[in-house]
């Protein structure tokens, strides 16, 4: 009988403890530590407690950034130049009289210039220079070699052969040739053709072959435009060239026009 009133006692602590600490824990609100916050949620200052819920009805918005203005801000001033020194322009020279060249000293024979008057013995300089220039021609008739041949064709059709003389690797002269049979022509007399019926081989054959009888004659003429001899070149009696020489009588005077066509039109 007692254990039983012991138990009732025991089962009432209970439940009135039961009630007493439930209503204590109704009244204290669990505390929450201080966290960093997450971007887009809102703060503790904001109570959305009894707000309803938003709906979106379009694709969530963009965080807002700081918009720019619409004037760009001003650039900075460029650095001043630096000062410049100002030079004054300098003055025109005064014009000055041309004054002639003082005359050679002691002027040798070949810087002389030509005279053609006579001397007391009644010649000139130039011409007792006649037989250095004949001197001359003999010594070059032994090199004298020969060049190339090239053909040449007028506006009518016909056709001219001319042959190179060589002296020391220079043209100094041509010799026209006989499209029929390849011999020397002379001076002055063409052959009127418009066919070539030999090779230019055989042609060039025979040219070689002249240079064993050419000759320079013992007499020459003066050409005053040119200031030159003019010694003539001889084949089988007939003046097929002429060689050119300075009038001191020493140098050769080459052919520039002969030497062109040969460089273009020479086989």
């Amino acid at each position: 009988m007692k254990v039983w009133m012991i138990l009732k006692v025991w089962i009432l602590i209970v439940i009135l403890m039961g009630i007493f600490l439930g209503g204590m824990a109704q009244g204290e609100e669990p505390r929450q530590e201080s966290l960093p916050p997450i971007l887009g949620e809102p703060s503790e200052s904001q109570n959305f407690d009894n707000q309803p819920p938003q709906v979106l009805t379009g694709p969530p918005p963009l965080i807002k950034t700081q918009e720019l203005p619409n004037n760009p801000a001003p650039q900075p001033p460029l650095p001043p130049k630096p000062p410049t020194e100002e030079k004054p322009l300098p003055k025109p020279r005064p014009l000055q009289k041309a004054q002639p060249l003082p005359e050679p000293s002691n002027p040798t024979k070949r810087d002389a210039p030509i005279s053609l008057e006579p001397n007391p013995e009644g010649e000139n300089s130039i011409l007792k220079n006649l037989d250095q220039a004949l001197y001359t021609a003999k010594i070059v008739e032994k090199y004298l070699r020969p060049g190339k041949i090239w053909v040449l064709k007028d506006p009518a059709g016909e056709l001219e052969i001319k042959g190179a003389i060589i002296y020391r690797g220079v043209v100094i002269g041509t010799i026209s040739l006989n499209p029929v049979n390849g011999l020397p022509l002379p001076q002055g007399y063409h052959q009127r053709t418009c066919k070539v019926p030999h090779q230019l081989s055989v042609i060039k054959y025979k040219f070689q072959e002249v240079f064993t009888q050419i000759k320079v004659a013992e007499e020459a003429e003066f050409r005053e435009p040119e200031a030159s001899w003019i010694v003539p070149i001889i084949w089988n009696r007939r003046i097929v060239s002429s060689l050119k020489i300075y009038y001191d009588g020493l140098h050769i005077v080459p052919d520039y026009k002969a030497g062109e066509e040969m460089n273009i039109l020479g086989q």
